[in-house]
């Protein structure tokens, strides 16, 4: 089944100028369990909260710093820190960084905390998930060739459908994955192996599938939480 692809700017845009829940519906052709669902996974994503009558784009947020500090000082877990200030794990280490950058926070405070992900590992040791259709328009280059900007079409842990890059079946590629920038993910890079590759009609803009051959831990991670953020089944009804 083809993923339809909604940009993430577009959707929270429209939101913001008024678009009511008919014209969404029209624009992305989805049913209204569709749109009710499209809403869930951007509310439970921070992009928009319930006012107790609709969603609304969410506003920007803002930890307080002394807040935060305080806490870390007093030695609240992690899993707590995410919680309490809606951070992923990534955000979360960036919030450090930015702690020790800014003075607020000695690197001392936050022994312990911070994980290193320089170990390299192999898709032998990552457990094979089902693959995803992103609901964002997700941008995707080879690392030595970033003029060039494919899009992702579907999404795994061991692999990746894109629309956009030429390949040939057995190339290898260092491919580089750049989220939106709404979202708390960095850019993040893998070793790939093309696995399948299709041209469109009259030379159209080709379709490939890799298979990753080689990622970093963080790269990894950063992977997994994009798969977890911002991926959404629909269901048959939704078609």
């Amino acid at each position: 089944m083809p993923g339809r692809e909604i940009t993430l700017w577009e959707v929270l845009r429209f939101m913001r100028l008024g678009a009511d829940h008919a014209t969404l519906q029209r624009k992305y052709n989805l049913s209204e369990e569709g749109l009710k669902d499209l809403y869930r996974q951007l509310a439970e994503a921070g992009f928009l909260e319930w006012t107790g009558e609709e969603f609304i784009v969410a506003a920007k947020r803002r930890i307080d710093t002394k807040e935060l500090v305080a806490d870390i000082r007093s030695g609240v877990p992690d899993v707590e820190l995410m919680e309490k200030y809606k951070l992923s794990s990534r955000g979360l280490q960036r919030v450090f960084n930015k702690l020790v950058d800014s003075g607020s926070a000695m690197a001392a405070d936050l022994s312990g905390r911070s994980m290193s992900y320089d170990d390299s590992v192999t898709l032998k040791k990552v457990r094979v998930s089902i693959r995803a259709l992103p609901i964002l328009s997700i941008a995707i280059h080879e690392r030595t060739n970033p003029e060039i900007i494919g899009r992702i079409r579907d999404l795994s842990e061991v692999g990746v459908g894109v629309r956009g890059l030429l390949a040939e079946v057995g190339d290898s590629k260092s491919l580089v994955v750049v989220p939106d920038e709404f979202l708390d993910i960095e850019p993040f890079s893998f070793e790939a192996k093309c696995r399948w590759s299709r041209m469109g009609n009259k030379g159209k803009i080709c379709n490939a599938g890799f298979e990753i051959t080689d990622i970093s831990e963080g790269n990894f991670i950063q992977l997994q939480e994009l798969l977890q953020l911002m991926t959404y089944s629909f269901s048959d009804k939704d078609l």
